[in-house]
């Protein structure tokens, strides 16, 4: 009887924690849409978050909706630049950097060797020039890079 009680007494823990868990897992999105990000100046990388990665997939991809200066200045921006970043802010991405263009579509890029596991992929983002900008990207921890 007293191990048949502590099996329960286990058993029930287990769904609590699963119960637990599960709400946070479920936070994270594939993939995100029209994200606003700011571009700080001189080319510094700023975070747009981390979204899921499945396994079964060898990357992940983004794409520049539109970019536009954000102190009113002059309109130069047309390309922006994107990275792949795991746990500790480190490069997972093959490529160090990817361009993607405004108003063009998705511009995939593969994923590190040992690091395709991980479940997340992170997305930072970076402007071309010394002057900061606003952008709207979009972003899938999900591609298949040929």
């Amino acid at each position: 009887m007293k191990k048949a009680g502590k099996l329960v007494t286990g058993l029930l823990g287990l769904a609590m924690a699963a119960v637990t868990v599960m709400p946070a897992m479920a936070a994270m999105p594939a993939y995100v849409y029209d994200f606003k990000i700011w571009l700080p100046p001189d080319m510094e990388w700023n975070s747009a978050g981390r979204v899921t990665h499945d396994s079964n997939y060898n990357g992940a991809k983004a794409r520049c909706e539109t970019v536009y200066p954000d102190d009113g200045g002059h309109d130069t921006y047309t390309t922006i630049r994107y990275r792949l970043t795991g746990s500790h802010a480190e490069l997972i991405s093959k490529d160090s950097y990817v361009k993607i263009t405004e108003g063009a579509g998705f511009v995939a890029t593969e994923i590190k060797q040992g690091y395709n596991n991980l479940g997340f992929v992170g997305f930072e983002f970076q402007g071309n020039t010394k002057y900061s900008a606003d952008a709207y990207v979009s972003y899938n921890g999900n591609a298949y890079v040929p």
